[in-house]
């Protein structure tokens, strides 16, 4: 009796083991936020932290759009409303609500220049329909229109803080101790430059998935957020001079335009960027970098000295600056190595190194 007893304990406690481990190795449903304001015909994504990778999503409305894709909620605003979205977790059953504000396009700037100081910057519009909230009455005054004539916008500040409406495609900001910059609900956003503001410590344009150009040199940047899918057009990223401590270019494989130097970068991944053919991140924290797949297949006309043809060449990794680093080598492909001593990249001045960082095609 006592033998059977004891088979029949160890059978439960073996039993309650497995259903702990069990539980134990399921993670909890984990959303990254669970409110978002987004602009009608505008994007943006909520990572999932955690979970089991099998997701599905529910609207209350059809204000807005939605799909899983990877571990990232997408969200599009379709209708300006209030909307709810339920995230489950198909294995475990688990679900998340989520809050959605889908509102006009603006964009909002706070600055730390006291109230009475001139202001200036320049929005052009897709059309006439743009204004700036100077005196936050959340109505279009009389004074507040935004023309599209190519023409800054000059007014004197009501407030530290104001809101500039309409579709806007480019946006310019000089030196203005600008301190915060939000142009996520702009989905129109074409070009954006901002520089010369040191106050400004970080900018997201991850949700900026038309966003072509951002010059943001000079600022006080710890952070640039970048898109985190690939269907965005972004070509060129221009923020040398700031304080960028991790930049992820990874899912902008349009781009051929990266500018990043005088930065705090301890590491850079480009193996996604093979459209790159000009580089420059001199002046950072870098310990190793591989620009192996960097090769732009942007193609010129080249003639051949030897016999007058014309032929078509791809431009490859053009311009790269990599010196004032802690790099002892950089990893290149066959291809970029044949190109370097073909047309005397280095002794021409269009790759430029530390004298020893060396140039491997075999890995660092």
């Amino acid at each position: 009796m006592n033998k059977q007893l004891s088979i029949i304990y160890t059978f439960v406690i073996s039993l309650l083991l497995i259903t702990s481990c069990t539980k134990a190795s399921q993670q909890d449903l984990n959303i990254e936020k669970d409110n978002v304001e987004i602009a009608t015909e505008g994007q943006t994504d909520i990572k999932i932290l955690s979970g089991s990778g099998q997701y599905s999503v529910e609207s209350n409305n059809t204000g807005v759009n939605t799909i899983i894709s990877g571990d990232l909620i997408v969200i599009e605003g379709k209708t300006n409303g209030e909307y709810t979205l339920t995230i489950k977790d198909i294995k475990t059953q688990q679900t998340k609500q989520i809050n959605v504000s889908v509102v006009a396009p603006y964009a909002e700037i706070h600055t730390l220049l006291p109230k009475g100081s001139a202001m200036e910057f320049l929005a052009i519009p897709y059309n006439q329909d743009a204004w700036v909230d100077i005196n936050g009455n959340e109505k279009k005054d009389a004074d507040e229109e935004i023309k599209n004539n190519r023409l800054p916008k000059k007014f004197t500040l009501d407030q530290t803080k104001f809101k500039i409406y309409g579709n806007i495609k480019e946006l310019y900001f000089i030196p203005q101790e600008i301190s915060y910059i939000d142009v996520s609900k702009l989905p129109a956003l074409v070009s954006l430059q901002c520089e010369g503001n040191k106050a400004l410590s970080s900018i997201d344009i991850s949700s900026n998935m038309k966003l072509k150009s951002a010059y943001l040199a000079g600022n006080g940047l710890i952070s640039l957020l970048l898109p985190r899918r690939d269907n965005n057009v972004l070509e060129n990223i221009t923020c040398p001079q700031n304080q960028i401590e991790a930049l992820d270019p990874s899912h902008c494989p349009n781009l051929y335009w990266l500018e990043c130097n005088k930065n705090q970068l301890t590491t850079l991944d480009l193996s996604k960027n093979t459209e790159l053919m000009t580089l420059f991140v001199q002046y950072n924290n870098l310990t190793s970098l591989d620009v192996s797949n960097c090769f732009s297949t942007i193609e010129i006309t080249k003639t051949d000295e030897t016999n007058g043809e014309t032929y078509k060449e791809q431009v490859g990794l053009k311009m790269f600056f990599s010196y004032k680093n802690n790099l002892k080598c950089i990893k290149i492909s066959e291809k970029q190595k044949e190109r370097i001593e073909r047309d005397k990249y280095i002794e021409n001045g269009l790759w430029k190194k530390d004298d020893a960082t060396v140039l491997s095609t075999e890995g660092c």
